[in-house]
């Protein structure tokens, strides 16, 4: 039974789910479209958990020195404005209290990051 372009093959295997046409959604018999929406979901799921991981606290240098917070003390930092460039300059926020530093060169991430 053909169901459109694209979905025999879809049926069959032999066409991953990305490559079928938008208009061909509708005409998926139950089975197909719970594996579609199935892979939808797990992409989606894929996008949260690497957004939560890229929001995770490291530790940063400047010049050599690793950098702690003027205020508290802390030294685990995440990025603060958009990949971390201010108009001030590249800031790191304390994942401690909350305090800004900036700097006119990118702190560099040292290894290993810590789980906030």
């Amino acid at each position: 039974m053909s169901l459109g372009h694209g979905l025999a093959e879809f049926e069959r295997g032999e066409m991953p789910t990305n490559n079928l046409p938008p208009e061909s959604l509708d005409k998926l018999p139950s089975h197909l479209y719970a594996r579609v929406m199935g892979k939808t979901i797990k992409a989606i799921r894929r996008g949260i958990k690497a957004a939560f991981n890229a929001a995770r606290s490291h530790k940063y240098e400047a010049a050599g020195k690793t950098i702690v917070c003027s205020h508290c003390g802390h030294d685990e930092f995440e990025r603060a404005g958009l990949a971390g460039m201010t108009h001030a300059g590249y800031g790191v926020k304390c994942c401690h209290c909350s305090h800004i530093e900036y700097f006119g060169k990118q702190p560099a991430e040292l290894d290993g990051s810590v789980q906030s």
